[in-house]
């Protein structure tokens, strides 16, 4: 599990938790519940994650895995209750949407592997220096000009 129960009390505090989780009324977090809204959550963030291309589960899981499965088991323990809160609703929304831009290529999980793949950031080319539309001097005396 991406995250846990310590992560949804932190979140909405053990009382919260419990009267989102406690189905027979005996005044205790259901750690089944709870587990399953993560497990649901997970479930979501995987599926984005394997259009993307990424082996899931992740391993090691980025920190912000962590958050947007314990703000989205969050919703949606809110939800099956019946409950709309609108702070656990953006936060749900604002995970799917980050996860949309994962899957469409548009954002990365921030992982060292991503990183590396990505490279150093530097300007490529593909000529090589007998190929240049330019020679040194031109150059040179180009940005001599621009100083």
């Amino acid at each position: 599990m991406y995250s846990t129960i310590e992560d949804l009390k932190a979140r909405i505090g053990v009382e919260t938790l419990t009267d989102l989780t406690d189905l027979e009324g005996v005044g205790e977090i259901n750690e089944t519940v709870a587990e399953g809204a993560i497990a649901d959550a997970d479930g979501i963030i995987d599926a984005y994650c394997a259009q993307a291309g990424k082996a899931t589960p992740l391993s090691p899981v980025p920190a912000l895995i962590t958050g947007f499965s314990a703000d989205m088991a969050t919703h949606l323990l809110y939800s099956r209750k019946g409950l709309a809160v609108e702070s656990r609703a953006n936060a749900y929304n604002d995970a799917v949407k980050f996860l949309r831009d994962v899957a469409a290529g548009k954002a990365t999980l921030g992982t060292a592997a991503e990183a590396a793949a990505a490279g150093d950031g530097g300007i490529a080319t593909t000529k090589s220096a007998s190929e240049r539309a330019y020679r040194d001097e031109v150059m040179d005396a180009f940005m001599g000009e621009l100083t």
